[in-house]
């Protein structure tokens, strides 16, 4: 590492761009001017100058929206997903005698629905999104159960 003083103007542009990368990562200031070498001061005279603080706080707005927007487009599709189903348990619904074998799914869905209906933060969502295969796993499954007629 080149001694501040002997900074040449790429270099210096390029410590600058790589603190604030370390900034937006989560790492303090002093961790950054140790990995860096580069001191502290001088670490915090960029950040305000730079005002990283404001820049940080519209990244994490920024991901913030795109999280809600991940969301809104995962519940979409199982919505889908689940709107398909319903069509086609309809469908059994007329054409059979007796009550359906996949009734009990057909249920399960339901009220997987209007979990999906009623609005959740981002915390409940990543927790939501875990058993998101599963549940996609499970509407496939009735998916195919419901167009072979074998029900589940």
């Amino acid at each position: 590492m080149v001694i501040f003083g002997k900074m040449n103007k790429a270099e210096l542009q390029k410590n600058k761009e790589e603190a604030f990368k370390e900034y937006l990562r989560g790492n303090s200031k002093h961790s950054i001017g140790k990995k860096l070498k580069i001191r502290k001061a001088t670490i915090v005279n960029w950040a305000k100058k730079g005002d990283w603080d404001r820049k940080l706080k519209e990244a994490n707005q920024q991901a913030e929206q795109e999280a809600y927007w991940d969301i809104n487009k995962e519940k979409a599709t199982t919505l889908r997903l689940i709107r398909a189903t319903e069509a086609l348990f309809a469908k059994e619904l007329t054409t059979a005698i007796e009550i359906p074998k996949s009734s009990s799914s057909f249920a399960q869905l339901q009220k997987v629905k209007w979990e999906l209906l009623i609005p959740k933060n981002v915390t409940q969502f990543n927790l939501t999104k875990q058993n998101s295969l599963s549940i996609n796993l499970e509407l496939d499954k009735l998916l195919k159960a419901t167009r072979d007629g074998t029900g589940i």
